[in-house]
């Protein structure tokens, strides 16, 4: 949704002055830079494709949209089985750990109004904390120092188990009633639009292929009702958000360079 990472980030810009500078030149990323960028972009992406399912298949939920989002997004990149997919949702708990310690910065001892406390996303604590529970549930041994980083108990690590089946459970029932199973699925595109200030950020995204990734191992297979479009553009802000009226999911280039300044701040 528009406001998934714009609030993240206004909050992670009070500790780092980097992000009202003018931005690196490419060559000053490192390698680590590129490799943090693309693992939340991946995050940001299955995190839309999350909205994507709710919204094209009407799949009813109870809560906010946005924990319901991320919940799927942690599901798919879990199901993928790969280091990588592994090392994008320990860098997005750490992004939510992060931005979580610079709210708490940033507000100092101001009085927070009990309007503030709700929102469409649960508190950037919350989120890295079901983010990295349900990545012990999954696999205990490969995600024990995200345990370690968010404090998690053994208590805790119990309950991460059981919470994982209950939602792989509940999800498998929905995903059984809106998967192919030979019926083809609505057109998907892709388009990175081409904009002079973003060459380098529209080559990272391109090179990256997370798109056509997850075109490949996810969207293919769900009965969609009509034609998707993924796209890559500017659009004035970092952002990323799926728009059910035309059915486009957008990353912004915006995003992929506020990423890549903040691991090199």
């Amino acid at each position: 949704m528009r406001r998934l990472f714009g609030l993240f980030l206004i909050l992670l810009s009070f500790s780092c002055p980097l992000l009202a500078e003018e931005a690196p030149t490419p060559g000053a990323y490192s390698g680590a830079a590129r490799a943090f960028a693309i693992d939340n972009l991946t995050f940001a992406l299955y995190h839309e494709m999350g909205h994507l399912l709710i919204s094209e298949f009407s799949i009813p939920i109870l809560g906010r949209h946005e924990d319901a989002a991320d919940n799927i997004a942690t599901m798919l990149l879990l199901a993928k089985q790969a280091q990588s997919a592994d090392k994008a949702l320990m860098n997005s708990a750490r992004g939510w750990m992060r931005s979580a310690r610079n709210d708490d910065v940033s507000r100092g001892n101001n009085t927070i109004g009990l309007a503030s406390l709700y929102s469409e996303h649960s508190s950037d604590a919350m989120r890295a904390t079901q983010i990295g529970c349900m990545m012990m549930g999954s696999k205990r041994d490969v995600f024990s120092n995200i345990a370690l980083e968010l404090g998690l108990t053994e208590e805790n690590l119990e309950d991460c188990s059981k919470n994982l089946g209950q939602i792989v459970r509940s999800w498998m029932r929905i995903r059984a009633n809106i998967v192919t199973l030979g019926t083809p699925t609505a057109p998907i595109s892709i388009t990175y639009e081409p904009d002079a200030n973003f060459m380098f950020e529209a080559a990272l995204l391109r090179d990256a292929a997370i798109f056509e990734e997850a075109v490949d191992l996810f969207l293919l297979s769900y009965a969609l009702p009509r034609p998707i479009s993924l796209v890559a553009k500017s659009c004035g802000t970092p952002n990323a958000y799926y728009n059910p009226e035309n059915g486009e999911l957008l990353l912004c280039y915006e995003l992929v360079k506020r990423f890549l300044s903040l691991e090199t701040s």
